[in-house]
């Protein structure tokens, strides 16, 4: 009795685990592909662009506007 319930619980282990292997490749797809997203991000040598409001990004005259 012992083998057969032991049998039975490896068969729903594999079960199990097949299933999980299944549903989380995505998200293993997933997490590699943030990750070599990221240190692609952190090694590549990218222009920095300027943000909004800096001043290498404003309308000329803008400035002025605000001086006075």
């Amino acid at each position: 009795m012992e083998d057969c319930s032991s049998w039975i619980s490896n068969i729903d282990q594999a079960e199990s685990s097949a299933y999980l292997s299944s549903a989380n490749a995505n998200k293993v797809v997933i997490s590699q592909f943030i990750k070599a997203f990221k240190t692609f991000l952190d090694t590549a040598q990218l222009p920095s662009l300027p943000r909004r409001g800096t001043k290498s990004n404003q309308v000329p005259g803008q400035s002025e506007l605000k001086l006075k």
